[in-house]
């Protein structure tokens, strides 16, 4: 009798499928100005989808720069690198981030320690054919929590919302200026992104 039980059990199993679901905002890179020139935009940014599908990485490039860009809730990491034949720098006191309504707020950036991410930051210096890895979050973002579990904390960029209620942001943009100094010289790069709320159902084999 229990031989057959679990016979029908396993039959019962047979093509059963699990669904997982994963919801969170995505921000694709759409846009990215030079100088207040649109240098590039949807049909020429790379999409590179082999580490996460679900949040993949954006890829620019020049004839100075190759820079990759990952949303990570709190900030936007990125790895840069220098394609021109002199030392460049990340001018960070004039570096940005412009929220959904156009609000710009100071960034502080890896190695920045959070009491210190109001001051004065100094340049970030990259060889010809080096790269660097950092990232970009907003000051005011950031803050202290006190009790057992407190410390310091940082808000997510794009607020998640809660079971069952429609998402609070959804095909808006966000902007980073980032400004780059070639041998005195600073450009302007401007990163748009387009903020969605995106939902992931998987259908698995049980």
């Amino acid at each position: 009798m229990k031989k057959r039980l679990l016979i029908i059990l396993l039959s019962i199993g047979i093509g059963f499928h699990v669904f997982a679901q994963k919801s969170d905002y995505k921000a694709r890179l759409t846009k990215v100005e030079v100088q207040g020139k649109v240098t590039a935009d949807s049909s020429n940014i790379k999409v590179d989808s082999t580490i996460n599908a679900f949040n993949p990485q954006y890829i620019f490039t020049d004839k100075d720069i190759d820079i990759i860009w990952l949303y990570a809730l709190t900030e936007f990491d990125f790895i840069l690198t220098n394609k021109s034949e002199q030392t460049i720098k990340i001018i960070w006191d004039d570096a940005a981030y412009i929220d959904k309504d156009g609000t710009t707020h100071k960034i502080f950036h890896k190695g920045v320690k959070y009491l210190d991410r109001n001051n004065s930051q100094p340049p970030s210096g990259i060889i010809k054919g080096a790269k660097i890895s950092d990232l970009i979050a907003p000051t005011d973002y950031a803050y202290y929590s006190s009790g057992s579990y407190g410390g310091w904390q940082q808000t997510r960029l794009f607020e998640k919302p809660k079971r069952h209620q429609p998402a609070l942001f959804d095909n808006i943009t966000s902007r980073i200026l980032l400004p780059i100094s070639f041998n005195g010289t600073t450009i302007e790069y401007i990163f748009t992104f387009s903020i969605n709320w995106f939902e992931e159902v998987k259908k698995k084999k049980g």
